[in-house]
């Protein structure tokens, strides 16, 4: 979905910097989709999709808290 709008600024990205963004994109993917599909294999379905339903809310609190921010009341009513 993005690839349209980072697509013009790939020509200015540099080896190094592409190097960084594949091992982000790896360190930050692969541990959570893991632990994911651990949680599908070993618990119920109940627990799981309560799981699941959490992860972007405990994302939002995360950054928010590692970056000293607040969060914005459009985002507040998504997780009522």
């Amino acid at each position: 979905m993005l690839l349209p709008f980072s697509l013009p600024a790939a020509p200015s990205v540099s080896g190094a910097d592409w190097g960084l963004v594949a091992v982000s994109g790896t360190i930050g993917v692969a541990p959570a989709f893991t632990l994911d599909f651990q949680a599908v294999k070993t618990a119920i379905a109940k627990v799981v999709a309560t799981l699941f339903s959490l992860d972007p809310v405990m994302g939002a609190l995360i950054v928010a808290l590692a970056l000293a921010e607040s969060l914005s009341a459009p985002v507040l009513p998504a997780w009522a």
